[in-house]
């Protein structure tokens, strides 16, 4: 986040004393998080980020100096620092002091003069919407962000063609643009270590989606919303941004849950396939053990249902086909292997090679 904020030019625009303490409270939290220490429990990150606070709500009463540019910008200094250690509550009281701010100022069209802000204040707002299973608060800046380029070729996609809801259908196929500009990138140069390409490419398809109102949705569309949402999560950790996925992956075990009552998913077919993907998707994602332990039954059954004869043969000729890079929860990918293996064993009295 740090080379990333960096590049875009945002530590140009911390003018406020705020800004500069809650920075560095972040890079000392930061440090303490690769000692495998726990963040919350860092004194210095916790006196320096205090004393910001504090800063900041000494000059909210003053009409002048409470909408400064300095002011949003230190503010988006604490919604960075919350949504990048997955704090949803503290996420929740920035973005709402921010959004109040803002509308004082007269709204986000006061930020145009300034890029760099107004691309960390959409980066935060689709970070903590994807957290809290919210939709985003502030619109799109598309004078801002790169059109994805246009996925070329006619092979299909499967997703597309499970997809029934007209809304739904634009981040879809943006999200498969974005697969193959991803696919093709690293041929030319090394994109993991690109943070800027994750925020001109990534967030943009994830707030597309996010925008998308889960409760509208029946549990076909909301499993594929939900869905794209979590694959694009998976892309992100390749990038070394984890965010909490909890929200989200119960949310689609809900809608899966209502599918499998109603559908007959036997054997072959793009939906059986599409429904496969999701399961091996949401096995590798999950921090929960009641639902990872739920997901990874349900890719054992559903691999033996369709008739695959080893791992293998079922990530190809199902996940990859559905949409996939090769490069992405490598080691959750073998470890899943491993525990649908053991699973198999226990169910079907045989191991999954």
């Amino acid at each position: 986040m740090f080379k990333t904020m960096s590049r875009i030019g945002f530590y140009r625009s911390i003018t406020d004393p705020a800004g500069f303490l809650q920075i560095l409270s972040t890079s000392v939290s930061h440090m303490t998080m690769l000692r495998h220490q726990p963040v919350a429990e860092s004194p210095e990150a916790i006196a320096l980020s205090t004393q910001a606070i504090e800063s900041v709500n000494k000059r909210l009463g003053d009409p002048v100096l409470n909408m400064s540019d300095g002011i949003v910008a230190a503010i988006l200094t604490f919604c960075c620092h919350t949504t990048m250690f997955n704090d949803v509550p503290g996420s929740k009281t920035h973005m709402n002091g921010l959004e109040e701010i803002i509308r004082r100022r007269g709204g986000v069209g006061t930020l145009d003069s300034n890029p760099a802000m107004r691309m960390v204040l959409f980066w935060v707002d689709t970070n903590y919407a994807f957290m809290a299973n919210t939709v985003p608060r502030f619109p799109y800046p598309e004078d801002l962000y790169p059109a994805v380029p246009q996925r070329p070729g006619n092979d299909p996609l499967l997703l597309t063609e499970a997809c029934n809801q007209e809304d739904l259908l634009s981040p879809i196929y943006d999200l498969y643009s974005l697969n193959q500009l991803i696919i093709n990138e690293p041929k030319v140069r090394d994109i993991w270590a690109d943070g800027v390409f994750a925020w001109k490419y990534i967030v943009p398809v994830l707030h597309k989606l996010l925008l998308i109102k889960y409760e509208q949705l029946g549990p076909g569309s909301a499993a594929l919303r939900t869905g794209a949402m979590l694959y694009i999560a998976a892309i992100r950790r390749r990038f070394g941004v984890r965010f909490l996925t909890d929200i989200q992956t119960q949310k689609l075990r809900t809608s899966i849950m209502a599918l499998l009552q109603d559908a007959d998913l036997a054997g072959y077919d793009p939906a059986a396939a599409v429904l496969l993907w999701l399961f091996v998707l949401v096995s590798t994602l999950s921090d929960l053990r009641d639902d990872r332990n739920w997901f990874v039954s349900q890719t054992a059954q559903h691999i033996s249902t369709m008739g695959y004869g080893s791992w293998d043969e079922a990530i190809s000729g199902s996940v990859e086909k559905v949409l996939w890079i090769d490069d992405i929860l490598v080691d959750e990918l073998e470890s899943l292997h491993q525990d649908v293996s053991m699973t198999m064993l226990v169910s079907y009295g045989h191991r999954f090679p």
